[in-house]
């Protein structure tokens, strides 16, 4: 019987016989594991971070940012709350502005925090303070550092329906509500000296309260978060306008990033896994082969053959765990730049330090995949007779019919030597045939990313949003609303220009935002995937993950709710969009008069034509309507500055998965061909003998593999040209995006194909080239 000893024996002559597959299964698991790290981190360390952030920090449930007197009944509401337990009602500043960021500028109302009077729940954390070093200090959110680039000391100058304000940076600061771009307002802060000096200044900003609120029961957040909007909706027609946050909210929106970064790199990890596996199995089923005397012997003797078995399985279990291992200590080189990327998004930076549990798990989990599938690879152990095992399992007849034989095949003698010998060599063909498979299914996914996020920015833009003018205004509330808009219209360069109010309300219940127009039809694009826009006073259309929530669908009737006052409509289309994460409801405006009589449009959306400039129209916008505008938005510009970091995201994932395919391509083919080498030295040092030259036996090689390479690189490409979209639009219909179509050219596919060919090609041609430059003596030497 073997001991224990004996099988590290073992265990250590298969780990020196196969080289050159622990090197593959090596980098191909420390690929998975650098992978599956980052995905860790993203889905499991930044959730923990914003968590412990927001308790630090006693980051409320809700948050209303108001006017004053719509502030009041906001702090009535919510003391009327039973699970409410802290009320909190500050003063401060804010206005609409412009703000530089990096190469563009971003419109976003603005509120001014008083620094050293800061308010009990929602603080706000100073990364960096230097009042003394700078005149005219101002505190920026830290997205504007790594995202727009700046640093202490730079001048910043943001431009208002008052006109312009230049501070300079003393420091970057930490808020969860009001530290990101994509919740519509953001906070910057001031010294108590800065701030008072604002409020006395010729043209300060308008006073503004926040109303922030701690919910005991995290249950009700969502319930009480609708009620307050539902009692405060009616005065979104007093500018400035109400906002109103909550907790869940917020933290859906920041977790986005980390997000898809979590589900990309584990969806293209477990096609590194799928490889990593194939190459065990090829692996294991090649040593058995090479292997059957020795095996054979130590049948003969008596050695239990759970023992070899387990000698089998043991090494890629070993190589996969160290491989893994090592990749993850390597990923944590990139999560700055994961880091750096999140904190563009959320405001929030993050250094999340050395995980050695989660990392031991990962390696643990592969390994163990690992061993699974050797296990399962070296069942044939169990089935094998000594006596075939010491006959090296040959047998000393074949009735197996002899395939292309060169006497009766015509064609070209090289290809046909090549394809015979890959024919003699089944389990290596399998292996490229899949692998190639895999890793241009894989392809195709990044070439999705690139077609329809990365080189059409506007148009994803537009898919997850709707239709948006390049430039939108908002009109005072004495201002003539016709006439502002006929001369808007006579604008050079304006397309089209319609009143479009967004507001908020309660739909079935569920809290969510209102899109008002006199008619969708002025939309150049509808994000209706399901019936139609509404058309008449009591129809509406629902974004669908706001018809689930309201449990209604089409052809049902749901009251809509604003303020005091309800209506019942009729559901006529189901939207698709991220716009308020889906929860969005358009209503015509004698629709949205039902509830608000005296209601009066506000919002302005600006189409232009495709070679005006929105900053040219927002300029001459603000010219033609003076001080009857409230702000004028160049929403164009505003919406690439905050999407230019998800685009950046997605670049880098695509990229990412292009690279790491061509990688594991060569090094699989590399592994297969060296193998080949291997088992056939002899019979390439014969046909050299016999008059082959060096370039016609690599010939023979390549050709073993390029017709594999083609078949796998075509059936992969061809797969995911029909699957790889369809799956991203069933992927994003969880976010609200049920209409979300995505298109792969076909030239771009065949592009595809074409690099893994010639790759697979080149490594084949690279990989033999030195070894068949030997003498035909040396090769039948071994």
């Amino acid at each position: 019987m073997v001991t224990v000893g004996a099988i590290g024996l073992l265990v250590r002559r298969y780990l020196r016989k196969g080289r050159a597959q622990l090197i593959v299964v090596g980098l191909l698991a420390a690929f998975a594991g650098a992978m599956l790290n980052l995905a860790a981190l993203c889905a499991f360390r930044y959730p923990q971070m914003i968590d412990e952030q927001a308790a630090r920090l006693r980051t409320p449930e809700l948050q209303v940012l108001a006017a004053s007197a719509v502030a009041t009944r906001a702090v009535d509401v919510l003391r009327a709350e039973s699970a409410v337990t802290t009320v909190e009602s500050t003063q401060r500043l804010g206005e609409y502005a412009t703000l530089p960021l990096g190469d563009a500028t971003v419109d976003s109302l603005v509120v001014y925090l008083d620094l050293d009077n800061p308010s009990y729940l929602g603080q706000t954390t100073v990364l960096e303070r230097d009042d003394a070093g700078v005149t005219d200090p101002v505190y920026l959110p830290y997205l504007f550092k790594s995202n727009g680039g700046y640093a202490v000391g730079d001048d910043f100058t943001i431009t208002t329906p008052r006109g312009t304000r230049t501070f300079h940076v003393a420091g970057f600061t930490t808020n969860l509500y009001l530290g990101f771009l994509t919740m519509g307002a953001i906070g910057i802060g001031l010294p108590s000296e800065g701030y008072a000096a604002l409020a006395d200044s010729p043209q300060p900003p308008y006073p503004t309260s926040i109303v922030q609120a701690r919910i005991g029961d995290k249950a009700a957040i969502n319930a009480i978060s609708a009620r307050v909007a539902e009692q405060l909706s009616a005065a979104n027609d007093t500018m400035p306008p109400t906002w109103t946050w909550d907790w869940e909210m917020l933290r859906t929106a920041a977790l986005t990033g980390p997000g898809i970064y979590a589900v990309s790199l584990v969806g293209f990890t477990l096609v590194v896994v799928l490889v990593v596996l194939m190459v065990v199995w090829f692996w294991i089923r090649g040593t058995i082969a090479n292997d059957l005397r020795a095996l054979g012997v130590l049948a003969t003797v008596g050695t239990p053959a759970r023992q070899v078995l387990a000698a089998f399985a043991l090494p890629p279990a070993i190589v996969v765990a160290i491989g893994a291992l090592a990749g993850v200590a390597v990923s944590y080189a990139a999560v700055p730049v994961v880091a750096t990327s999140l904190a563009g998004q959320t405001g929030l930076p993050w250094s999340p330090g050395v995980d050695v549990v989660s990392g031991l798990v990962i390696a643990a989990l592969l390994a163990l995949c690992a061993l699974a599938l050797a296990g399962l690879a070296a069942l044939r152990v169990l089935r094998l007779r000594p006596v075939e095992a010491l006959a090296g399992g040959h047998r000393s007849r074949s009735f197996r019919r002899t395939l292309l034989p060169l006497a009766g095949t015509r064609g070209n003698l090289h290809l046909l030597l090549g394809i015979k010998q890959g024919l003699a060599h089944r389990a290596q063909s399998v292996m490229v045939l899949g692998v190639l498979v895999v890793v241009s299914f894989a392809a195709m996914a990044s070439a999705s990313l690139f077609t329809n996020a990365v080189s059409d920015r506007h148009g994803f833009m537009q898919l997850l949003v709707g239709d948006l003018g390049e430039v939108a205004a908002v009109a005072t509330q004495d201002a003539d609303r016709g006439d502002l808009l006929e001369r808007i219209d006579a604008i050079p360069g304006v397309q089209r220009a319609v009143y479009k109010d967004y507001l908020q309300g309660t739909v079935g219940g569920v809290r969510g935002g209102l899109v008002i127009m006199d008619d969708f039809a002025a939309q150049r694009y509808s994000s209706v995937f399901e019936g139609r826009e509404p058309k008449h006073p009591n129809e509406i259309a629902l974004g669908a993950p706001l018809a689930d929530q309201a449990g209604v669908g089409l052809g049902d009737h749901v009251e809509l709710s604003v303020g005091p006052r309800s209506q019942d409509y009729l559901v006529v289309g189901k939207i698709a969009t991220v716009q308020y994460a889906g929860m969005r409801a358009n209503v015509t405006t004698g629709g949205y008069q039902r509830l608000v009589p005296d209601h009066a449009h506000h919002d302005i959306d600006i189409q232009l034509a495709d070679d005006a400039s929105p900053a040219a129209v927002a300029n001459q916008v603000s010219t033609v309507a003076g001080d009857r505008l409230f702000s004028v938005t160049n929403q164009r510009q505003s919406l690439d500055s905050q999407f230019a970091v998800y685009l950046q995201m997605m670049r880098i994932l695509a990229w990412g998965i292009l690279t790491v395919t061509v990688l594991v391509t060569g090094l699989v083919v590399g592994l297969m061909v060296s193998t080949l080498l291997a088992a056939e030295r002899s019979s390439f040092g014969v046909r050299k003998a016999l008059g082959f030259t060096g370039s016609q036996l690599l010939r023979q090689l390549v050709a073993s593999y390029l017709p594999l390479a083609v078949a796998g690189a075509v059936v992969g490409c061809v797969i995911g040209w029909f699957l790889v979209p369809r799956l991203l639009g069933v992927s994003l219909t969880s976010i609200g995006l049920a209409n979300a179509s995505f298109t792969i050219a076909p030239a771009l596919a065949v592009g595809i194909a074409l690099v893994l060919i010639a790759v697979a090609g080149l490594t084949a041609a690279l990989g033999a080239s030195p070894l068949l430059r030997r003498e035909a003596l040396d090769l039948m030497a071994g």
